[in-house]
């Protein structure tokens, strides 16, 4: 009789326990559960101030890059202006030098006449 009752006390202790574990991995689960969406929100939240900020960024860096695409186009409109001066000079020049030469022929031709 002693063993009956041992092994009842032994099968109630182990209903008690299996009952406690439920409870207690139930409200683990849901504590569980409360903590992975506040980890989601604040990772959402994190995530979204994170987007917000690489997208700022982004759009800094294309505005940069836009200032320095001016700037080159600005370079660029001064180097052909500086070339087409270069080639109205150059055009005067020869224009100079072509009067000169003719000058210079003609005063030879002067003389040897």
């Amino acid at each position: 009789m002693d063993g009956h009752i041992i092994r009842a006390a032994a099968l109630e202790g182990l209903k008690r326990k299996t009952v406690d574990d439920a409870k207690d991995d139930a409200d683990d689960e849901g504590t569980n559960k409360a903590q992975i969406k506040k980890e989601l929100r604040n990772s959402t939240s994190m995530s979204v101030k994170e987007s917000t900020n690489a997208l700022a960024k982004f759009a800094s860096v294309l505005e940069h890059a836009n200032d320095f695409k001016l700037e080159e186009i600005a370079i660029g409109k001064e180097a052909n202006a500086l070339a087409a001066r270069k080639l109205e000079l150059e055009e005067k020049r020869y224009l100079l030098d072509k009067a000169e030469r003719e000058a210079r022929f003609a005063l030879e031709q002067q003389e040897r006449q």
